[in-house]
């Protein structure tokens, strides 16, 4: 943080004079820099770990000479005293960001295309650049490793990853969420630029399933062998790899059948919520 105090003529500088501030509630310095032989000379602070200040620092008049001086040429001693200039807009904020919680989709079992969105919960409002590359939330579905990309809410306490599941992606016990969240080359700042601690305390996740295996047809049973009459009943049934759901709102599946040189179909009879269908 520079100050400059400007003289009404040239002042030479020695030792190591210093303008009194205020940050927060904490009494700082800002040193002599530079300056002697002009008539501005400059005072720096070096903001320090913990200096906290949101509704602008304060500068107190006096310099103080700190057992230096500030002289005309003609030797007189510089007047010290000035009017405190504005300083509301000057903020001083060392805290970085972090991350309070992860929350992670509805519990659901999730399929091939749907998307899963985690809400990653900040501490205060944070700027994301992706120009280097997408943050990342990693995950494990199944024994895999995935990662959900950071997809919006820029500015704002809360960010969104998203990931999409592909075909053949299955997890019966819970998705798993992994600290620490990945930049990628990018970044993620609170106003004052502080980078946000990136590790978390990862939440549990086992109610959130995937299952984007198609279930299969392993095997179809015919009737018995038999001549069969008008009125009886033709039974097939089809094996599946697991447990399948039949909806018949919109139709009622059915099994193509030829009968002799005539097509007939076999309707869905049964088997509703296992894994084995008559029809």
């Amino acid at each position: 943080l520079d100050f400059t105090a400007t003289f009404g003529e040239t002042v030479t500088v020695t030792g190591t004079p210093r303008v009194s501030l205020t940050i927060g509630s904490t009494s700082r310095n800002a040193d002599y820099l530079s300056g002697s032989g002009s008539s501005a000379l400059v005072f720096r602070h070096t903001v320090l770990a913990g200096d906290a200040d949101t509704d602008g620092l304060a500068v107190s008049s006096p310099v103080a000479l700190n057992s230096g001086t500030i002289k005309d040429a003609a030797g007189n001693d510089a007047a010290l005293t000035f009017t405190a200039p504005s300083t509301a807009g000057v903020k001083v904020d060392t805290t970085a960001p972090t991350i309070t919680s992860v929350t992670v989709p509805a519990a659901a079992t999730y399929r091939t295309s749907q998307s899963l969105t985690f809400t990653v919960n900040l501490s205060e409002n944070v700027t994301v650049n992706t120009v280097g590359g997408v943050p990342s939330l990693s995950l494990t579905i199944g024994s895999t490793a995935r990662s959900a990309a950071y997809e919006s809410r820029d500015g704002t306490t809360a960010l969104t990853f998203s990931y999409v599941i592909t075909a053949g992606e299955l997890d019966t016990d819970g998705i798993v969420v992994a600290s620490p969240l990945v930049l990628n080359s990018g970044t993620i700042r609170d106003e004052a630029g502080n980078d946000l601690v990136l590790t978390f305390t990862a939440p549990g996740a086992s109610t959130v399933l995937v299952d984007a295996v198609a279930p299969t047809i392993t095997g179809v049973s015919k009737p018995a062998d038999a001549s069969y009459r008008a009125g009886q009943n033709l039974d097939f049934t089809l094996t599946f790899s697991e447990s399948v759901a039949v909806v018949t709102t919109g139709g009622q599946p059915f099994l193509a059948v030829t009968v002799g040189s005539t097509s007939r179909q076999a309707g869905y009879s049964s088997g509703n919520g296992t894994s084995a269908l008559v029809f």
